[in-house]
């Protein structure tokens, strides 16, 4: 991150910090997620690959759908939120994959990878999570006001900015997550046919939300 974007999150955030904590509340407007069942080589399935599920607190809507093709197994998560206030953000030490305690689930670690994303090299961020029984390999990121990003401080910059030019405070992160066992590059692939086939699709249904 440049010296210049550091200066300006240094700036923006706290003004924005504060509209969150003042902010009255007169009720969110309902947000309804129109994502397709079928993206082609892709259907929807009412059977998910596991038990586990991210925790987001205080999310307008959220999504989760299983797609399969050829054998070929990936969940969706996308969590919505609007008219956010402190506490109830997207941006939240609170929102994690994998709780600290009392689950049987962990993270076995985080890094970044480059993939194609709606026709251009996007950074994600990759997460190997385990139970006793499964492993899952899932990548997540930003979507805010119509761009993507990884980096929580770039998202908060650019809600930010979103808010102080009133284009609202819409912003979303998506997880698409599939199994594997001992090759993450394999499930990698899974996730970027899912990906290449149904990006323009799921950000379609994103923007349509937005703008109601």
């Amino acid at each position: 991150m440049t010296a210049g974007a550091v200066l300006s999150i240094a700036v923006i955030w706290p003004i924005y910090a504060e509209w969150l904590e003042r902010k009255v509340s007169y009720g969110t407007e309902e947000v309804e997620i129109h994502v397709l069942d079928a993206y082609g080589k892709w259907q929807a399935s009412p059977e998910l690959l596991s038990d586990w599920k991210p925790i987001y607190t205080g999310s307008t809507a959220q999504f989760l759908r299983n797609y399969r093709n050829n054998g070929r197994s990936v969940d969706l998560y996308i969590s919505y939120y609007r008219d956010q206030k402190q506490g109830l953000e997207l941006i939240n030490s609170e929102n994690v994959l994998v709780p600290e305690k009392g689950s049987k689930w962990h993270d076995a670690g985080e890094d970044m990878r480059t993939i194609s994303l709606d026709a251009q090299e996007e950074i994600v961020k990759q997460n190997r999570l385990h139970s006793p029984s499964i492993s899952l390999l899932a990548w997540r990121w930003y979507w805010i006001g119509g761009e993507e990003t990884a980096n929580p401080y770039w998202a908060k910059l650019m809600l930010a900015r979103n808010k102080l030019l009133g284009r609202g405070d819409d912003a979303v992160e998506i997880i698409v997550a599939t199994r594997y066992e001992d090759s993450v590059d394999e499930a990698a692939s899974v996730l970027q046919d899912f990906i290449t086939d149904t990006a323009p699709t799921i950000t379609g249904a994103l923007r349509n939300a937005a703008n109601r």
